[in-house]
Protein backbone atom coordinates (compact mmCIF):
# COMPACT_ATOMS: atom_id res chain seq x y z
CA UNK A 1 0.00 0.00 0.00
CA UNK A 2 1.15 3.45 -0.73
CA UNK A 3 4.50 4.58 -2.97
CA UNK A 4 7.07 6.64 -3.13
CA UNK A 5 6.72 9.58 -5.39
CA UNK A 6 9.61 10.19 -8.08
CA UNK A 7 12.05 12.30 -8.43
CA UNK A 8 12.40 12.69 -11.95
CA UNK A 9 11.01 10.69 -15.15
CA UNK A 10 13.25 9.51 -18.23
CA UNK A 11 11.32 9.66 -21.56
CA UNK A 12 13.57 7.29 -23.76
CA UNK A 13 12.16 7.86 -27.59
CA UNK A 14 13.04 5.67 -30.65
CA UNK A 15 11.72 5.00 -34.40
CA UNK A 16 12.23 1.41 -33.15
CA UNK A 17 9.06 0.47 -31.05
CA UNK A 18 11.46 -2.33 -29.05
CA UNK A 19 12.70 1.12 -26.66
CA UNK A 20 15.44 -0.52 -24.76
CA UNK A 21 14.18 0.28 -20.54
CA UNK A 22 17.35 1.56 -18.37
CA UNK A 23 19.08 0.02 -15.66
CA UNK A 24 19.46 0.69 -12.04
CA UNK A 25 23.17 2.79 -11.74
CA UNK A 26 23.44 3.48 -15.37
CA UNK A 27 22.26 7.19 -15.62
CA UNK A 28 20.95 8.14 -19.21
CA UNK A 29 21.62 11.66 -20.22
CA UNK A 30 19.26 13.94 -22.24
CA UNK A 31 19.82 13.61 -25.97
CA UNK A 32 17.09 15.44 -27.61
CA UNK A 33 18.54 15.34 -30.78
CA UNK A 34 16.40 12.53 -32.98
CA UNK A 35 18.33 12.57 -35.97
CA UNK A 36 20.21 9.18 -35.29
CA UNK A 37 16.74 7.42 -34.19
CA UNK A 38 16.81 7.67 -30.55
CA UNK A 39 16.49 10.09 -27.76
CA UNK A 40 15.75 10.70 -24.22
CA UNK A 41 15.19 13.37 -21.82
CA UNK A 42 15.14 13.54 -17.78
CA UNK A 43 12.37 15.79 -16.64
CA UNK A 44 11.62 16.74 -12.90
CA UNK A 45 8.65 15.24 -10.75
CA UNK A 46 5.68 17.99 -11.40
CA UNK A 47 6.67 18.80 -14.83
CA UNK A 48 3.44 17.96 -17.25
CA UNK A 49 4.86 18.55 -20.28
CA UNK A 50 7.94 18.12 -22.46
CA UNK A 51 8.19 18.69 -26.06
CA UNK A 52 10.13 16.70 -28.84
CA UNK A 53 10.74 19.32 -31.53
CA UNK A 54 12.47 18.63 -35.31
CA UNK A 55 11.15 15.12 -35.57
CA UNK A 56 10.89 13.61 -39.38
CA UNK A 57 8.21 14.09 -41.06
CA UNK A 58 6.32 10.62 -41.90
CA UNK A 59 8.21 8.57 -39.46
CA UNK A 60 6.96 7.06 -36.59
CA UNK A 61 8.20 7.47 -33.17
CA UNK A 62 7.91 5.13 -29.89
CA UNK A 63 8.05 6.68 -26.67
CA UNK A 64 8.13 5.01 -23.08
CA UNK A 65 8.53 6.92 -19.27
CA UNK A 66 9.98 5.51 -16.91
CA UNK A 67 10.26 7.15 -13.04
CA UNK A 68 13.23 7.32 -11.42
CA UNK A 69 14.42 7.91 -8.00
CA UNK A 70 18.69 9.15 -6.61
CA UNK A 71 21.01 10.35 -9.91
CA UNK A 72 24.28 9.03 -11.07
CA UNK A 73 25.30 5.85 -9.58
CA UNK A 74 22.74 5.69 -7.46
CA UNK A 75 19.74 5.92 -9.77
CA UNK A 76 17.06 3.98 -9.50
CA UNK A 77 14.43 3.50 -12.35
CA UNK A 78 10.87 1.78 -12.36
CA UNK A 79 11.00 -0.54 -14.70
CA UNK A 80 9.23 -3.70 -13.79
CA UNK A 81 5.31 -4.48 -15.35
CA UNK A 82 4.15 -2.21 -18.61
CA UNK A 83 5.89 1.50 -18.80
CA UNK A 84 3.79 4.50 -19.82
CA UNK A 85 4.09 4.41 -23.44
CA UNK A 86 2.82 6.11 -27.15
CA UNK A 87 3.60 6.44 -30.98
CA UNK A 88 2.73 8.84 -33.49
CA UNK A 89 3.59 10.25 -36.50
CA UNK A 90 4.09 14.03 -37.83
CA UNK A 91 2.24 14.04 -41.21
CA UNK A 92 4.53 16.21 -43.04
CA UNK A 93 7.18 19.52 -42.75
CA UNK A 94 4.46 21.83 -43.05
CA UNK A 95 3.28 20.22 -39.95
CA UNK A 96 6.54 19.26 -38.10
CA UNK A 97 6.86 21.85 -35.62
CA UNK A 98 3.07 21.38 -35.02
CA UNK A 99 3.19 17.77 -34.32
CA UNK A 100 4.22 17.65 -30.66
CA UNK A 101 3.79 14.47 -28.36
CA UNK A 102 3.19 15.24 -24.99
CA UNK A 103 3.65 13.07 -21.85
CA UNK A 104 1.91 13.57 -18.63
CA UNK A 105 3.52 11.37 -16.24
CA UNK A 106 1.96 8.87 -13.88
CA UNK A 107 1.53 10.29 -10.09
CA UNK A 108 3.69 7.40 -8.07
CA UNK A 109 6.76 5.67 -8.10
CA UNK A 110 6.34 2.28 -6.93
CA UNK A 111 10.16 0.64 -6.95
Amino acid sequence: VGGQLPQAYLIKASIDPDIDAPVDGTFVIDDTDLSDGEGAININYGVVTFIFDELEPLTTYYFEIYPYTNSGINVNYKTSGTPPAGCGTPADRLHERVYRPRFRPPALFHP
